[in-house]
């Protein structure tokens, strides 16, 4: 058996176990690896990104295909999901510890001045970023396509008062037909939701770019939002394909060595931003999550409302190889630590009659309060909209993560709990 084509993940599990759902790479032209696999009696399926096959490998049948010419690469096609917090309050029969924590509180608006317990609105958190600003200038991502790559492709979501008119196609990579969580709604109104005004709180919301265009692709199933790694490729292929310029993931799962969707991002790079969650398993050190480690991506930490620190829940660095991460943090609520007081969330849009929604202390009026780095990764995927339709990452596509990166760098210093710091518009405006 050629163990050097197999990730570390694939070897563990396939040594435990009667075979695995792997992901294969190829440089050849798949269908001789598919004709091969048949041979074998393995039946493959060729992703968007033709170079990537999945496929069911029994145990016994892994030395065959390491040893077939046209396998470059072997990989568990692992189960990814939305990040979680592991002291939610999720109904236990979703997830232990659940997926997120929902606001039980009543908002308010003055939270930064008055230091009351509650939720802060997209309306608010969006001048963290000074999105406000950059408004006033002209600026609200016109003309810039953002890829939600998670939960939701479906009707409702299309619908959502705050995403009317903003979501030019959407598509389906899971086996389920709608969306039964609500967590992509959310980001997406996050991200790019046109002003609105929630019922019966009368609490206005408003994304970071509401001027730009959306792309929802659907690689999260279950009211658990989880899905599968070839899923995301899928869907990160298919957002490519759509023209998109940002994608924004809010998810993670555990790396592998080698790593598919590293990979699959490297061999992208150029084609577009990645914004990726750095994960919910702080506050421990080395708690980053696939993708999020990836040198490749925009990694994004959660700051708490209060004081503006780091969310306790937020991943740090290092990644396994030593890099510091994550790049940057956003407003995504939790405390600063597990065990202060108050806790505050972020409010906006949710899919109507979906998990998060109905979780939510007004059932079914289509806004809730969630924290999360699931949150703080649209903040900036929203900002990329704004910067990129300003012309402020320069004219060189693959060199837009590059650039954002380095004029983030002349703010602080780099630090494996909040990376760079909060991105803000007047830091992007007086670079010239």
């Amino acid at each position: 058996m050629n163990l050097a084509k197999t990730s570390d993940l694939l070897r563990r599990n396939v040594f435990g176990g009667v075979g695995s759902l792997c992901i294969l790479k190829t440089k050849q032209d798949p269908d001789k690896l598919l004709g091969a696999l048949d041979r074998l009696s393995i039946v493959g399926e060729t992703l968007r990104a033709r170079n990537y096959i999945t496929a069911w490998i029994p145990r016994f049948a892994l030395k065959h295909v390491t040893d077939l010419p046209f396998v470059e690469r072997i990989y568990l096609d692992t189960t990814m999901r939305i990040p979680e917090i592991r002291d939610g309050i999720m109904p236990q029969r979703f997830l232990p510890g659940g997926l997120f924590r929902l606001a039980k509180k009543r908002p308010s608006l003055s939270l930064l001045t008055e230091q009351t317990p509650g939720w802060i609105s997209t309306e608010e958190s969006r001048r963290w970023l000074e999105a406000d600003i950059a408004e006033v200038q002209g600026f609200t991502g016109r003309g810039v396509k953002i890829a939600i790559v998670d939960t939701e492709s479906g009707e409702r979501f299309a619908r959502h008062p705050q995403l009317s008119g903003a979501v030019l196609d959407r598509a389906n990579f899971t086996p389920s037909p709608s969306d039964q969580n609500g967590h992509g709604c959310h980001c997406a109104t996050i991200a790019a939701g046109r002003l609105a005004t929630s019922i019966p709180n009368h609490i206005p919301v408003k994304g970071v770019a509401p001027g730009a265009s959306l792309l929802a692709a659907k690689c999260l199933a279950t009211p658990m939002g989880m899905g599968q790694t070839s899923w995301i490729i899928n869907a990160m292929q298919w957002a490519l394909d759509q023209g998109a310029d940002v994608l924004s993931m809010s998810l993670g799962g555990p790396i592998q060595t080698p790593d598919p969707q590293v990979e699959y991002i490297n061999e992208h790079r150029g084609e577009a931003i990645y914004v990726v969650a750095a994960g919910n398993e702080g506050p421990g050190t080395g708690t980053i999550s696939s993708p999020g480690h990836s040198p490749q991506v925009v990694t994004v930490g959660s700051l708490g409302l209060i004081d503006q620190s780091v969310s306790y829940f937020s991943s740090r660095g290092p990644t396994p190889d030593g890099a510091i991460k994550p790049d940057v943090v956003a407003p995504g609520g939790g405390r600063s630590s597990a065990e202060s007081e108050p806790e505050e969330n972020i409010y906006s849009g949710v899919t109507y009659q979906t998990l998060l929604d109905r979780e939510a202390d007004m059932i079914g009026n289509g806004y809730t309060a969630i924290a999360g780095t699931s949150m703080a990764t649209p903040h900036v995927a929203g900002f990329m909209a704004l910067l990129l339709e300003a012309g402020l990452l320069g004219e060189d596509r693959a060199a837009y993560a590059d650039r954002f990166k380095t004029i983030m760098s002349m703010q602080q210093n780099k630090s494996n709990s909040a990376g760079w710091g909060l991105p803000k518009w007047s830091l992007f405006a007086g670079v010239q």
